[in-house]
C-alpha cells in the first residue's frame, strides 16, 4: 500500500486536477467552487497532503485545510483564502478526496494520520471539520468529539461541527518535505470506507506511534538561535540585578541571537518564533533594569 504512493504537498499546477477530483468526489451543491481551488493550491499549498500514484504520476487522493486562529467552523473558509493565518493555530478541514479506484485501500487514513502529524508537529491544536449526522460515529471512534449542529449550511444540508485535539506525542515524529521531494514510510492497514466526503473518513482510533508511522526525512531545520536567545535573555535579567550595567555583556548578544531567531523564522516559515522572541523581551529587560540599577561599566 504504502509503497504504491507519494505524499507530499500539492504542485500549484496540480489545481487543475485536483478541481476534477473535487467534482467528482462531491455532489455539485457540495463541490469546491473551481475558482477557490485554484487559489487554495496556488496559496496555501502547504496545507494541502496529495497522494500521488507512482504509477501514473497523478492524484489518487487528497486533503486540504485553511488555519485560523478561529474555534468555530464557517462556510467562508471554503471560498475565502483571505481567511487563512499562517500562524493558526487550528485547522478547518475542507475536504478529503480519493478517487474511486483508489477507495477501500486504506489510503483515506493514511492521508488523515499523516495530516494530523505534520500539523501537531507544527503547533497546531485542532483540527476542526463538519460532517452529515450518519459519519459522527465514525469520526467520534478515531478521535473527533461532536460539538453538535453546526452554523455551517454548505450545500443546504445540515451538518455536525468535530474537532480532534492534536498531540505531537502521539501522533508520531514527522519532518515534512515541502519540496515534494520524499515521501513517509507507514504501516498498511485495514481500510474502512473511503468515498468522497466533505471531510476524513478514517477508520481506527489509535494514533501513530513513531515507530509505527516511520519517518519522513525531510527540509525542515532547527532554528538553534530560539534556545540560545532564551538563554541569554534569562541570563541577561539575572546578571542585570547581579552586575548592574554589566548586563550589557549578555543582554547586546541576547537581542542580536533573538533578532536572527526572528529571521530565521520567517525564512523557514513553519519554525515557532516563541524562543527567539522570549530571548528578545528578556534581553531587552534586563538591559533596562542594568541601566536603572547602574552600578557600574564592564569597560
Amino acid at each position: 500500500m504504502t509503497d504504491k504512493f507519494e505524499f507530499r504537498t500539492i504542485f500549484p499546477a496540480e489545481a487543475d486536477q485536483a478541481a476534477k477530483i473535487e467534482n467528482i468526489c462531491f455532489p455539485p451543491n457540495e463541490a469546491c467552487p473551481k475558482e477557490a481551488m485554484l487559489q487554495r493550491a496556488s496559496n496555501i499549498s502547504d496545507l494541502f497532503l496529495v497522494a500521488e500514484d507512482k504509477e501514473t504520476g497523478l492524484i489518487a487522493g487528497f486533503l486540504n485545510g485553511i488555519a485560523t486562529n478561529e474555534a468555530v467552523f464557517r462556510d467562508e473558509f471554503f471560498t475565502d483564502i483571505s481567511l487563512n493565518d499562517p500562524e493558526g493555530k487550528n485547522i478547518m478541514l475542507l475536504g478529503l478526496d480519493v478517487l474511486p479506484e483508489y477507495r477501500n485501500q486504506g489510503l483515506a487514513t493514511k492521508i488523515v494520520k499523516l495530516y494530523a502529524a505534520r500539523e501537531a508537529q507544527r503547533g497546531r491544536k485542532r483540527l476542526i471539520l463538519t460532517c452529515l449526522e450518519d459519519k459522527i460515529k465514525m469520526y467520534e471512534g478515531m478521535g473527533f468529539e461532536d460539538l453538535g449542529i453546526s452554523a455551517s449550511v454548505w450545500g443546504g444540508e445540515s451538518w455536525h461541527d468535530m474537532d480532534m485535539r492534536l498531540d505531537p506525542s502521539k501522533t508520531g515524529t514527522l519532518t515534512f518535505s515541502l519540496k515534494n521531494d520524499e515521501s513517509p514510510v507507514v504501516p498498511d492497514e485495514n481500510s474502512g470506507t473511503e468515498d468522497g466526503n466533505k471531510n476524513p473518513d478514517p477508520d481506527k482510533t489509535t494514533e501513530e506511534k513513531n515507530d509505527e508511522s516511520g519517518t519522513v526525512t525531510g527540509k525542515k531545520q532547527l532554528n538553534i538561535f530560539g534556545p540560545a536567545a532564551l538563554a541569554l535573555g534569562i541570563l541577561t535579567v539575572i546578571f542585570a540585578f547581579l552586575a548592574g550595567i554589566k548586563a550589557l555583556v549578555l543582554g547586546i548578544p541576547g537581542l542580536i541571537v533573538g533578532g536572527l531567531g526572528i529571521l530565521a523564522c520567517v525564512l523557514l516559515k513553519n519554525v515557532k518564533k516563541y524562543l527567539p522572541a522570549a530571548g528578545l523581551i528578556l534581553s531587552f529587560a534586563g538591559i533596562v533594569i542594568a541601566v536603572i540599577l547602574g552600578t557600574g561599566f564592564v569597560f
